[in-house]
């Protein structure tokens, strides 16, 4: 199927998707978002919060993968959202390094204390000799790793060294800074590494969150920062505060657009980016005098969702009206509006199966579905005879149409079938849609709507969030492999 690769891509970055675009309070208010505390300031005064740090459960696995990004000076070095690498015992940060420079050593990470010193060139980094020079006393001072503690000093010819005193390469894990160093930190799976270059601690850095919630309605596009602090309470417990403070004077780009955050940490879209869906957006602030960066760039290609004011979030469909959209299936109808409620039309039904499926459809022409229905008509979706302009379109003929549309078009595959006729409704059902339904039913892309007992409830109107979601249900069905 045309697309399906994009798809399955979208899905797997669904939930971090979510999370960037939930609902925050910025008011003053406490709010748990993620289960961390967000408190705003006007300044860059912090409140501490105390919260137990919970430890990681290390698991002795033998490969772990993760989303790996490396940040310059003032551009991405490395960016892999599926980073591979084997370990023993457990995974920590200076295995990830380690396996980086195999795969890549062309980025040149040097550790300072690596076991290997001569290797890495670190009888040039001596830090009592400026010059650079090799001294064989200090280098015979850290060929005891255990006593040394190791860094990164160096990714890609951008050192330490070389900057003001204070400069360096930090790193963060889940967007948090850790609370130990590159080889006592563990590492799980699916965790996302994040190092980057940044300046002496009065230079400073913000961690950038783009806030999207009065972009469509205000054309208000915000960006603030929450960054970690963690520290011991009287207890001898680790603990985080997090605070949140306006990011100021940034460099913004969306959808191209180039834009200076006020001292609001906002910019102003103009109403041809007020919409919803997703929003393509890049971040970034130098020191004048060091060229340093002041924040931490957002990953090559990143984008944040803008919701419909009536697709909140906590509904059950948001998920699968955030796909649906994000592919092109589905679009809103004005005024930042979903219509979630909407009932469906056959008209609309064929146009999203046309868009799945990529036909190349002319949404200008009189009127706009003709393209879409002569579509439909000469792949056999439909006969002529059967369209009918206006005609709601129910739960058993959407299941058909899209059943008899993917059987058309993909060509075999559609085996599994599921017991329906103990479904409370059954004998309700059309007789020449039970086979549709009964693939949809094992398929998981409806679940019926009985407490107790299954119903498929077939003449009920399509809304467009059912339809959005029985949409949702079959990728999510082709993703995880159920697809002949």
């Amino acid at each position: 199927m045309k697309k399906i690769g994009k798809i399955i891509g979208f899905l797997l970055m669904m939930a971090i998707l979510i999370g960037m675009t939930g609902p925050i309070d910025w008011t003053g208010e406490r709010r748990v978002v993620e289960e961390i505390v967000i408190i705003e300031f006007p300044t860059l005064e912090w409140e501490v919060i105390e919260l137990p740090i919970e430890e990681p459960e290390v698991a002795e696995l033998g490969r772990i993968t993760m989303s790996l990004r490396i940040e310059g000076i003032d551009t991405n070095l490395y960016y892999n959202a599926t980073f591979s690498f084997e370990f023993t015992g457990y995974a920590t940060v200076l295995d990830l390094l380690n396996a980086v420079n195999e795969a890549n050593s062309a980025l040149g990470v040097i550790i300072y204390g690596a076991k290997d010193d001569e290797d890495n060139g670190e009888d040039e980094y001596d830090e009592d000799d400026e010059t650079g020079t090799d001294n064989e006393a200090d280098a015979d001072d850290i060929d005891d790793t255990d006593k040394v503690e190791q860094r990164v000093i160096e990714i890609a010819g951008i050192a330490e060294k070389d900057f003001p005193e204070g400069s360096g390469w930090a790193f963060l894990i889940n967007g948090f800074r850790p609370q130990y160093g590159i080889s006592g930190q563990a590492l799980q799976d699916s965790d996302e590494v994040i190092f980057y270059f940044r300046g002496p601690p009065e230079i400073g850095m913000q961690y950038p969150i783009a806030d999207l919630r009065r972009l469509i309605s205000d054309g208000i596009l915000r960006f603030i920062c929450m960054e970690p602090v963690f520290m011991l309470n009287d207890a001898g417990i680790w603990v985080q505060a997090m605070g949140a403070t306006p990011v100021v004077g940034a460099l913004v780009t969306h959808n191209g657009s180039v834009s200076v955050t006020d001292a609001n940490g906002e910019i102003f879209v103009g109403h041809n980016n007020r919409r919803a869906g997703f929003h393509t957006l890049q971040i970034e602030r130098y020191d004048r005098e060091s060229g340093l960066p002041t924040v931490l760039r957002f990953a090559p290609g990143f984008s944040a969702f803008a919701l419909f004011a009536d697709t909140p979030v906590g509904a059950w469909y948001l998920d699968a009206v955030m796909f649906s959209v994000r592919e092109g299936f589905f679009g809103g109808v004005g005024e930042n509006r979903f219509a979630p409620t909407s009932r469906m039309r056959i008209e609309q039904l064929i146009t999203v199966l046309a868009r799945i499926y990529g036909a190349d459809i002319d949404e200008d022409a009189m009127p706009w579905y003709a393209s879409a229905v002569e579509w439909a008509v000469k792949t056999g979706v439909i006969r002529e005879a059967e369209f009918e302009s206006g005609a709601y379109v129910t739960r058993e003929r959407f299941i058909y149409m899209f059943f008899r549309t993917i059987s058309l078009l993909e060509g075999g595959g559609m085996t599994p079938r599921a017991d329906i006729s103990e479904a409370v409704d059954y004998s309700g059902i059309d007789r020449r849609y039970i086979d549709a339904i009964s693939w949809a039913v094992a398929s998981g892309i409806i679940r019926g709507t009985g407490e107790d007992r299954l119903a498929i409830d077939p003449v009920v109107e399509v809304s467009r969030a059912v339809a959005s979601q029985m949409i949702y249900n079959y990728f999510n069905y082709i993703r995880e492999g159920g697809y002949d």
